[in-house]
């Protein structure tokens, strides 16, 4: 059964660890952050698999039919974002 919570979402994805992450993208950014912040180290940039990347443009405001990816910001919280990394599955906060 499709979620309703998460739109554009492929059914397999809704299920197993991705399902927490998916929720809300831009929380899993905010706790990798802050966990790299812990660490006492700098966040460097983000990265975002597929899946996530539509979740991502989603919840930052392109809240359109279309997920559009070029409407999405470029940077958050002055962190450089890249989309569509083929090597992840879900988000990867990468630290200096």
């Amino acid at each position: 059964m499709k979620d309703p919570y998460l739109p554009g979402i492929p059914e397999k994805y809704q299920k197993g660890y991705l399902y927490k992450v998916l929720l809300s993208v831009t929380v899993e950014i905010n706790g990798q952050i802050s966990e790299i912040k812990k660490a006492k180290k700098k966040p460097s940039a983000i990265y975002l698999g597929p899946i996530c990347s539509m979740r991502f443009a989603y919840e930052q405001g392109s809240q359109n039919k279309s997920f559009d990816i070029r409407q999405a910001p470029k940077k958050y919280l002055g962190l450089p974002v890249h989309y569509h990394c083929e090597k992840i599955t879900g988000v990867y906060v990468e630290a200096k």
